[in-house]
C-alpha cells in the first residue's frame, strides 16, 4: 500500500501511520471480543431485580428463615436455575425444612411461569457458613458422567439440623429402565455419593422418569395430630385400599407426620421390578389419588410414596404372600 501512495501521489513513509491504525483496529476488536466472552462466560440474570427482591423478602418472612445469604438465577434456554442459600434456625426440623423448600418452589412458579424452573435449596442454621450446595451440584453432575442411565437431577435440597446435613434429590432415569434397574442404579448412586460426602448424615433420592410431571404444591394447611389410635384405623383403611389394585404387591414403612402446618403420609409400595419407570409413575399417581380420595384424614397435605421392586423383600404387607412382618 505505502508502494502505490509513493509511486502515484509521490507520498512517503506511510508504514508507521498504517501500523498506527492497524494497532488501533485490534484493541477495538479485542475490547468487543471480550466483551462477549464474558457475556457468556458470567451468569446473566434474566430477572428483574425488583423480583429478585421480592422473592428474597418473601423468602425472608417465612417461619425459621432467619436469612437469604445469596440467591443467584441463571438460565439455559427455557429452563431457568433458581439457587438460594438460607440461614434458618438451629431448631429446625425435617418436616419445617421441607415446608420451606415446597413454598420457594411454588414461588418460583408464580414469579416465572413461562420458564421451567429448577430449583436448588441450601439451609445452614449458622450465617456465613461455607456453602456445601455448589459443591455437591458440581460432584453431582461430575458423578453423572459415570452413571449414563441417569440424564438430569431434580429438586436437590440441602439443609443441617443440629450437627447433621441432609440432603433429597430426584434422580431422572429413562422411561424404558425398569424399577428393579432403577432401584438399584439410586442405591448405588447413593452408596458412591455417601463415599464422596461422608458428612451427609442422611440421604433421599426419588427415582423419576424423563416424562414425569411434577407435582403440584399445595397450600399451608393446619393438620390435626395423627393420634395412635387413628393411625391404626388409616392403616386399616389403606390396606383395604391398596389389597384391591391388582399392580401393588404389598408395602411398608408406613408413617403419617403431623406438625403445625403440615402434614404428610408417607409410604414404600411394591410392584413387579420388571415394570418400566413411565408406568410405576402413572400407576403411582393413580395410587396416590386413591388414597386421597379414600383415607378419611384431615388437612391430608402431601402423599409421598416410593416405589420399590417387589423381588428380594423380607420385609412388610405382602399381597400375594400369606406372611406379614411389619417393618
Amino acid at each position: 500500500v505505502n508502494f502505490v501512495f509513493t509511486l502515484f501521489f509521490s507520498i512517503q513513509f506511510l508504514d508507521p501511520y498504517f501500523s498506527i491504525i492497524l494497532s488501533i483496529l485490534i484493541i477495538i476488536s479485542s475490547i468487543i471480543l471480550s466483551k462477549e466472552g464474558i457475556k457468556v462466560l458470567i451468569d446473566e440474570n434474566p430477572v428483574n431485580s425488583l423480583i429478585i427482591e421480592e422473592i428474597k423478602l418473601s423468602v425472608f418472612n417465612l417461619d425459621h428463615v432467619n436469612a437469604v445469604e445469596e440467591l443467584k438465577v441463571r438460565f439455559s434456554g427455557n429452563t431457568l436455575f433458581l439457587e438460594m442459600r438460607l440461614s434458618v434456625e438451629d431448631h429446625i426440623s425435617v418436616v419445617h425444612a421441607n415446608e420451606i423448600t415446597k413454598t420457594i418452589r411454588a414461588l418460583s412458579k408464580k414469579y416465572f411461569p413461562s420458564y421451567n424452573v429448577e430449583t436448588f435449596v441450601e439451609m445452614n442454621p449458622l450465617s456465613g457458613e461455607s456453602s456445601l450446595g455448589e459443591k455437591i451440584i458440581n460432584l453431582l453432575y461430575t458423578m453423572k458422567s459415570e452413571f449414563k442411565e441417569i440424564s438430569d437431577f431434580k429438586d436437590l435440597n440441602v439443609f443441617r439440623i443440629e450437627s447433621n446435613y441432609f440432603l433429597s434429590l430426584a434422580i431422572v432415569v429413562d422411561d424404558d429402565l425398569s424399577l428393579e434397574k432403577a432401584h438399584e442404579l439410586s442405591n448405588l448412586f447413593e452408596r458412591q455419593l455417601r463415599e464422596q460426602v461422608p458428612y451427609i448424615s442422611h440421604i433421599i433420592t426419588h427415582i423419576e422418569s424423563q416424562t414425569m410431571l411434577k407435582k403440584s404444591l399445595t397450600d399451608h394447611l393446619v393438620c390435626t395430630p395423627i393420634e395412635p389410635g387413628k393411625k391404626k384405623e388409616v392403616q386399616v383403611s389403606l390396606d383395604n385400599l391398596l389389597k384391591s389394585i391388582p399392580e401393588v404387591k404389598g408395602y411398608h414403612g408406613l408413617e403419617i407426620w403431623a406438625a403445625l402446618d403440615f402434614c404428610v403420609l408417607e409410604l414404600h409400595v411394591f410392584f413387579n421390578g420388571a415394570l418400566n419407570i413411565s408406568r410405576v409413575h402413572t400407576l403411582i399417581t393413580e395410587v396416590e389419588q386413591q388414597i386421597k380420595n379414600t383415607l378419611n384424614i384431615e388437612n391430608l397435605t402431601e402423599v409421598i410414596l416410593h416405589s420399590e421392586p417387589l423381588e428380594g423383600r423380607s420385609e412388610g404387607i405382602y399381597r400375594e404372600r400369606n406372611k406379614e412382618n411389619v417393618s
